[in-house]
């Protein structure tokens, strides 16, 4: 999604700020990161799909409902099938609907 931002805030410059809502004009660091354009771009595509990378590799998928854990991947070992997901919720209490 950032590295999508960067490529649109590339071609269209200081206008894709009219397609973001609740946002006027460029911010501050916008100008920062166009002095530094190769920099930037380092960061965006070397440096933030590492760190979203490390997240991906603990290998974390839980379900919480209420804040209460109610299928984690690291308790069973394996992904969840849809009928795992309905048997998860079906034993914290909710009903499936006919």
């Amino acid at each position: 999604m950032v590295q999508m931002f960067a490529m649109a805030a590339a071609f269209l410059g200081d206008g894709i700020w009219s397609f973001v809502p609740f946002v006027s004009g460029p911010p501050s660091w916008f100008k920062t990161a166009k002095e530094n354009s190769v920099m930037t771009m380092m960061f965006i595509f070397l440096i933030v799909p590492t760190f979203v990378n490390s997240l991906i590799i603990s290998g974390a998928f839980e379900i919480e409902l209420d804040g209460v854990l109610v299928y984690s991947k690291i308790q069973t070992g394996k992904m969840p099938s849809g009928m795992d997901i309905i048997d998860a919720f079906t034993k914290a209490g909710l009903q499936r609907m006919s």
